[in-house]
């Protein structure tokens, strides 16, 4: 199977969304320990908002931030 620019920015797309889930993982483990500082719980519940957010988007069918960004 051939890359093509398509299948490029897709595959980027992926591992841009494990490296996200990671550092949510991350976060969320400091929050729980108490051991988050302010700039951390805020991004978290970024992360945690995109992350909601990103799985409504595959509900309705449309595509990632990520993707779009990609493609346009």
């Amino acid at each position: 199977m051939l890359l093509t620019c398509e299948n490029k920015c897709e595959w980027s797309c992926i591992k841009v969304e494990k490296v996200k889930l990671a550092r949510l993982s991350n976060l969320f483990e400091k929050m729980v320990s108490d051991n988050a500082n302010n700039s951390e719980k805020r991004e978290l519940s970024n992360l945690y908002q995109e992350y909601i957010n990103f799985g409504r988007e595959i509900e309705l069918g449309h595509t990632s931030s990520y993707q779009r960004r990609a493609v346009g």
